[in-house]
């Protein structure tokens, strides 16, 4: 099968071939056909979406059929488009003849099996399962069970036809919440039995896994498994709390299964029962990988990026931390991404990559003649404009491959506007439709640029192309200047007013310049900044910084500090991350703050961890993601990995098994400062 494939896979052998004809991409190998130069990653359109499971359990297979048919029949043959619509509506039909056609295999494979048991529970459960996938073949799920069931199923049908899903499954408490009172007052289930199912769905949502090159197992898991999300609690779309007891059963799972791929996103708002968020406080005493997100901020954001009140109350996470609607929207949010203490390198160097050994950004002038700092400030705005430019045409070349290549009925026919322009996500059908560019290293290059302000401009210890020789050496004979960069000057992350306000700055001359770009699809571009573990390889690619940092070593994570820059304690971090304006940054933050386990250890440190989320959130922040674990656990399970095989981490975004994560990503968790209060 190889050599089939050969200059026919979807990136070598039609994005890539598309991007060298466009000038696009000109480095060979990997690592280049991803990275056009030292600032832009190439990112992917799979995935990234929240399936319409809502939808889906109202009409079932055959409704959905019954639905396509529907449009098709009534499509005029005169229109330009016909032969498009009634291609997608007949794709449509047949993956959910397929889908009727598998569920019956597995009814037929139950039943044969149930013939021959002689357990007579395991009958019983074996003719129940037979019975049921039989009867998805032509009708809806009505019990819990049932629904649950129903949507494991068709999450592994999407995983099966995927090149990789990444495919969240929504606000399950709030989906399962009319099935979950129906049986319980039917008699039909117990909070025990539902409780079982939650963790057999959660388990099964662990077995999907994507076999990594070896390249990419130091920055992320060895086996990459699909971050496959589900959001519990946040208010509905009456803007009333919807938490509900499906929402604690959701957190007594995860504490008690320790599941490491499915990410557990737990929205809050100013009326969450306080009961409920201490309870999710305390699952971190059993494990990390929750992750709070603030509806105050994401609501209004994701008005403002043009959802209805209603959809943007009913918002889901997706993939690591992305916010977006339930069930009718493409947002591509793992589109693009920019690597921003790179755009400050080719703004230092020229346009000049070390990376590409060639100028690949804009030729931004000769840094001797940036005399005032306005002018250095306009040279790298002027790069990071061009770059975000740039990522966009990427992005377009692959988007046009991917609607004539790489369609996805399956999944388009349960999101709201697919059916009924007779459209695939991928080319625009949803109801909203975005794409992303997403940052790493934000703290490194507001760190950078801050000490070039000082150092260069404010108290004129050297000039620009001074600092510019200092940095290309790697600091080689500089290492007591390169201390007084890292001691010397304020580091973002310390509640300090002026480095704050360039960050402010910073940010929303990235968030609002992404956000100026329209995708093929419609919509805009929305900015984030998550790094999944790649800032660790971004740091091989980059020349060393401003702040200090040496070559080789990782730039920031995420929407973090600089590892270990924090001098003033946890408060101070959130006060400086919960000043910006999230408004244009609707691809989603991570903020990784580590914790002490001891800081849960009793019910006073519970109730300060909780006001100091309370009080983040009230202040502006969007989202948090604490791990809770020691150095000294995290330096012995390097040692002894046998004994720490459940021990679960966020990484930059997602979660993983911290014993399965490459040395270098290890040690960027353990570098990061352990918190105390």
């Amino acid at each position: 099968m190889i050599p089939f494939w050969k200059d026919k896979a979807l990136l070598e052998g039609h994005i890539n071939k598309k991007l060298r004809e466009e000038n696009l991409l000109t480095g060979e190998g990997k690592i280049t056909s991803l990275a056009p130069n030292v600032s832009v990653q190439i990112g992917t359109t799979e995935g990234h979406l929240c399936a319409g499971y809502e939808k889906l359990l109202t009409l079932g297979y055959r409704g959905i059929i019954t639905e396509a048919e529907s449009y098709q029949s009534r499509l005029d043959k005169e229109n330009n488009d016909y032969q498009e619509r009634y291609n997608f509506y007949e794709a449509v039909k047949i993956y959910y003849k397929a889908a009727k056609e598998f569920s019956q295999r597995f009814s037929v494979l139950s039943l044969e099996m149930a013939e021959n048991q002689s357990d007579e529970k395991r009958k019983k459960e074996l003719n129940n399962i037979g019975a049921m996938m039989d009867k998805f073949t032509d009708t809806v799920p009505e019990t819990f069970y049932e629904a649950v069931q129903f949507i494991w199923f068709t999450q592994n049908i999407i995983n099966i036809t995927y090149q990789r899903s990444v495919v969240a499954l929504g606000r399950l408490d709030q989906i399962l919440w009319s099935y979950y009172v129906q049986d319980i007052k039917n008699g039909e289930i117990d909070k025990e039995r539902a409780l079982e199912l939650i963790e057999e769905l959660n388990l099964k949502l662990t077995w999907n896994v994507t076999v990594l090159p070896t390249d990419f197992t130091l920055v992320a898991n060895a086996l990459g498994q699909n971050t496959q999300t589900i959001t519990i609690a946040g208010i509905d779309s009456n803007g009333k709390d919807a938490t509900n007891e499906l929402s604690y059963l959701f957190l007594e799972a995860y504490r008690n299964v320790k599941v490491l791929t499915t990410d557990l996103s737990v929205r809050i708002h100013n009326k969450t029962p306080r009961e409920f968020f201490e309870n999710a406080i305390e699952v971190f005493k059993h494990t990390s990988g929750i992750a709070f997100y603030n509806d105050e901020i994401i609501v209004h954001a994701l008005q403002n990026t043009g959802y209805s009140m209603e959809d943007a109350r009913n918002y889901v996470i997706i993939g690591c931390v992305e916010p977006t609607g339930q069930g009718n929207n493409f947002s591509a949010t793992g589109r693009m991404f920019i690597n921003l203490p790179g755009v400050l390198e080719l703004t230092l160097n020229n346009g000049y990559s070390n990376f590409s050994r060639n100028t690949d950004g804009l030729k931004t002038g000769n840094p001797g003649e940036f005399i005032t700092y306005d002018q250095f400030y306009d040279a790298f705005t002027r790069q990071l404009k061009f770059n975000i430019e740039k990522s966009v045409m990427i992005a377009e070349v692959g988007d046009r491959v991917v609607m004539n290549y790489f369609q996805h009925p399956i999944v388009s026919a349960t999101l709201d506007g697919c059916l009924e322009s007779g459209k695939d996500y991928v080319c625009g059908g949803a109801k909203y439709n975005y794409s992303s560019i997403t940052a790493y290293g934000f703290a490194t290059l507001v760190d950078s640029m801050y000490n070039i302000k000082k150092v260069v401009y404010d108290e004129k210890l050297m000039t620009l192309p001074d600092l510019i020789d200092i940095l290309n050496s790697n600091f080689e004979n500089n290492e007591v200047y390169r201390q007084k960069l890292i001691n010397n000057y304020d580091k973002w992350g310390n509640d300090s007013a002026e480095i704050d306000s360039l960050a402010i700055e910073l940010w929303d001359l990235f968030t609002q310049e992404v956000s100026k770009n329209k995708p093929l699809r419609g919509g805009r571009y929305n900015a984030g900044a998550y790094s999944m573990g790649i800032h660790v390889m971004e740091g091989i690619l980059t020349r060393p910084t401003a702040d200090g940092r040496k070559a080789g070593r990782p730039i920031s994570n995420s929407l973090s500090p600089v590892n270990r820059v924090e001098k003033n304690g946890i408060t101070a971090i959130m006060n400086s991350i919960a000043k910006l304006n999230y408004d244009y940054a609707m691809n989603g933050v991570a903020v990784n703050v580590r914790l002490h386990p001891q800081n849960l250890e009793s019910q006073e440190n519970i109730e300060k961890f909780y006001y100091l989320l309370k009080t983040y959130f009230e202040k502006g922040g969007m989202q948090i993601q604490p791990n809770v674990v020691s150095t000294e656990t995290l330096k012995d399970a390097q040692i002894h990995s046998e004994n720490y095989t459940d021990l679960i981490v966020k990484v930059g975004g997602y979660n993983a098994t911290f014993v399965d994560l490459g040395i270098p990503i290890q040690n960027d968790i353990i570098d990061r400062l352990e918190n105390k209060f």
